[in-house]
């Protein structure tokens, strides 16, 4: 559910075709995330008022204090997974992760 929870920390109030792209999901696997989402009090569906066939989720209350929290586990998880890495190391780790996920990003825009 991590991805889908940053998301909406980034942006709250998407409709969920919306947070599947964000997280590069579809379908299925998006209406699962979000039901389990909802049952752990995370976040929540509202029908869009202007077209009720669109869903837009929200972050609970429960959801936003969670964040600092959720954060922190991140970043020590990232710690201890580079420490044996040397800044140059991180820095093209993180340059070659880039062009993985903008080379995906082009071929899901290709028909």
């Amino acid at each position: 559910m991590w991805p889908y929870l940053w998301a909406l920390y980034k942006k709250d109030g998407v409709p969920q075709v919306v947070l599947g792209r964000s997280v590069k999901a579809v379908g299925p696997s998006v209406v699962s995330a979000v039901n389990q989402l909802e049952r752990a009090g995370l976040a929540r569906r509202v029908r869009d008022e202007r077209d009720m066939r669109v869903a837009n989720i929200h972050l609970t209350d429960k959801a936003r204090a969670l964040r600092p929290r959720i954060e922190q586990c991140v970043s020590d998880v990232n710690e201890r997974a580079l420490q044996f890495l040397s800044d140059e190391e991180v820095a093209l780790l993180i340059s070659i992760v880039e062009k993985i996920n903008a080379g995906l990003d082009q071929e899901v825009r290709q028909p």
